[in-house]
């Protein structure tokens, strides 16, 4: 272009005496026509072409964020039409990137470059798509790098967030139903991208509807699975087979709602418990696995739709079915029931007292109960017989109401006992009473027996000596109904020899006699009766309260007479609960538990001196409280007895 100029500088120095009638010089026609500006992020540099210097002085007047230009153009004729525009268009687009180039050839123009957010990159897309030029933009660093996947429920796949090549978002277009207009470029893709993207869509073939979200290396899921057969292997894909470097973020998916909510436990006579129906999660299966025992186990599918609190309503079932030999509780999508044998009248006696206790009738439960297959029949008449053999052995005969009289006889007598008795309802009111205390008025005998026709008593035997006659005959005449004269007989009394005269001696000094004392045979005897009905655990108390059932009547009468045999001990009264609940409600719990018993034991003629209440609520287990059963012994009363002066 130096002859361009130099023509420009002639004409501008006309010979004088010559006059210019007119000038017109256009640069030299150029094709193809070119612009270039190459940016190296420090500044712009320009070549090529430009028609005319106007054109130059508009490109060192553009919006260029104060990067530096220089511009090595050259004038030349053919620019295309749209030069002008889509030249400062491209150089001020190209000013916005971290480097990058921009061209014109032929009036068609390119942008390439690395912009440094997806913002940028955004922005320098759409102000360039209106003219047609071609952008090609490295993709911009991402810090949080995503990408989501949503099912529709009409199948269709909605993809957003980030791909790192425009080849990834190309594959992931070919899926049936993907709609990836939504992805965006960037760069900084974790090494674990695409096996974790991969792993996603794999887990969305088991949702008919929800999402997954690959967010850096963490991975999460929320939606409703195909069927539960997909909900278990979703379960088992998300626990065991997670790529290398994909970590476990929300997993909020359940299986499919149930039209009918169905679940039922079943106990076997041997005691192993079935689990059939359906059930909300894993979690659930496995916690009413641990509280129905090691031998329990599981049909149950999965299913969402159970109503409110089925979890807590489910254990609380176990814990009812754990009170029968055999049986079931169901739940048929409206109520529970119970519905078996109870494994005794004491075990039915606690489900009644749940029932009432915590409303559970008024809440739509019902129990179908048998009469418990241990309940002995009734007999009549209710005979019964208890002799002391002259080496102090006894011998029963006949009729008793509960083991737990037969534990208690075999305790109290303190020798060998052989026991025929059959367990058997009918016995009158007052049984278990009268025959403690016809045993302990044959205790005062070398020998005796003791008849019980139905109806009244009949009692025999041989005292060692008038006192110990007196003191068996104030028992019978006292407590027991009797049909005859008891015919207690002890050796008389030699007559007193004549007095012989003495010489007159000095007084001696009368004693005040020493108080009543407890032998360590009498402290022994105490301690092992109360130990052997401490160890039953049938002080039973109604669910969640201090009251104290009507079945522990006779368990508290029988405490009381034991205690009695040491009336200088102490008596201490521990209360114990499961781990159910609050630890400071269940430690108020067992204080007012054992303060329950004190009071028992005061209306029964224990002293109140002796009496200390103590609770240790749940930090004292005897087992394991992982299943029913255990739970059923940590909730206890133990009394123990001790001698004050030790």
């Amino acid at each position: 272009m130096t002859s361009l100029g130099a023509l420009q500088m002639a004409v501008a120095e006309i010979p004088a005496g010559l006059t210019l009638d007119r000038s017109s010089i256009e640069p030299m026609w150029v094709a193809p026509y070119i612009w270039t500006a190459r940016f190296d992020g420090t500044r712009i540099e320009l070549s090529g072409y430009a028609p005319d210097e106007p054109s130059i002085a508009r490109f060192r007047t553009a919006d260029l964020s104060g990067t530096p230009l220089a511009t090595g153009l050259s004038l030349a004729s053919g620019a295309p039409e749209n030069y002008a525009d889509l030249s400062l268009s491209l150089l001020e687009q190209l000013a916005l990137l971290e480097e990058g180039e921009a061209s014109i050839i032929d009036g068609v123009g390119r942008l390439s470059g690395r912009p440094a957010t997806v913002e940028i990159a955004q922005a320098v897309t759409n102000r360039l798509s209106g003219n047609g030029s071609i952008v090609t933009l490295a993709p911009p660093p991402v810090a949080d790098y995503w990408v989501s996947v949503s099912r529709q429920a009409s199948g269709i796949l909605v993809f957003d967030g980030f791909v790192p090549d425009e080849a990834t978002r190309a594959s992931l277009s070919e899926i049936d139903g993907a709609d990836v207009n939504f992805l965006k470029l960037g760069s900084g893709a974790p090494a674990s991208y695409r096996s974790g993207l991969d792993f996603a869509l794999s887990l969305l073939t088991h949702i008919s509807e929800g999402r997954v979200n690959l967010s850096g290396e963490r991975l999460s899921i929320t939606g409703i699975a195909k069927s539960p057969t997909d909900y278990g292997t979703l379960q088992q894909l998300v626990t065991a087979e997670l790529p290398q470097g994909i970590q476990v973020g929300t997993m909020d998916f359940v299986p499919p709602r149930a039209a009918r909510y169905e679940f039922t436990a079943t106990r076997q006579e041997d005691g192993v418990i079935t689990l059939t129906g359906m059930l909300p999660n894993p979690d659930v299966e496995q916690q009413l696995l641990t509280a129905a025992g090691s031998k329990a186990s599981s049909q149950v599918a999965y299913a969402s739709g159970a109503p409110n609190n089925f979890a807590s309503a489910s254990r609380q079932a176990l814990d009812l079915l754990a009170l029968l030999d055999e049986g079931t509780v169901q739940f048929d999508g409206t109520g529970w029931t119970v519905k078996g044998i109870p494994g005794s009248s004491i075990d039915r006696g606690a489900i009644e007292t749940e029932f009432a206790v915590n409303g559970l009738a008024q809440a739509g439960w019902s129990w179908q109960l048998a009469e418990p297959a241990a309940t002995p029949a009734a007999v009549s008449p209710y005979v019964f017989s208890a002799e002391r053999l002259p080496d102090g052995s006894f011998l029963f005969t006949g009729n008793v109401p509960a083991q737990s009289l037969r534990d208690y006889l075999a305790v109290h007598v303190e020798s060998r006992v052989t026991d025929t008795t059959k367990l058997s309802a009918g016995a009158p009111e007052q049984f278990a009473g009268q025959v403690r205390s016809a045993v302990d008025a044959l205790l005062e005998l070398e020998e005796g027996k003791a008849v019980f026709n139905g109806q009244q008593w009949t009692v025999s035997g041989v005292a060692e000596n008038a006192e110990r006659r007196a003191a068996s005959l104030a028992l019978v005449t006292q407590t027991l109904p009797l049909g005859a004269s008891p015919a207690i007989s002890a050796p008389q009394p030699e007559a007193p020899k004549p007095p012989v005269a003495q010489a007159e001696q000095p007084p001696v000094p009368t004693e005040t006699p020493a108080a009543p004392t407890t032998t360590p045979a009498l402290l022994a005897q105490c301690k092992e009766e109360v130990a052997a009905l401490s160890a039953r655990n049938a002080i039973l108390f109604q669910s969640g309260a201090a009251i104290i059932a009507s079945s522990a009547v006779p368990e508290l009468d029988a405490l009381a007479q034991a205690v009695a045999i040491c009336p200088e001990t102490s008596v201490y009264v521990e209360g114990h609960t499961d781990s159910d609940g609050d630890e400071q409600k269940n430690l108020a719990l067992s204080v007012a538990r054992a303060e329950a018993v004190v009071g028992a034991l005061i209306e029964r003629g224990v002293a109140a001196d002796r009496l200390y209440a103590v609770g240790y609520g749940e930090s004292q287990p005897v087992t394991a409280n992982d299943t029913a059963d255990g739970k059923r012994q940590n909730r206890r009363i133990v009394v123990t007895v001790q001698d004050k002066n030790s």
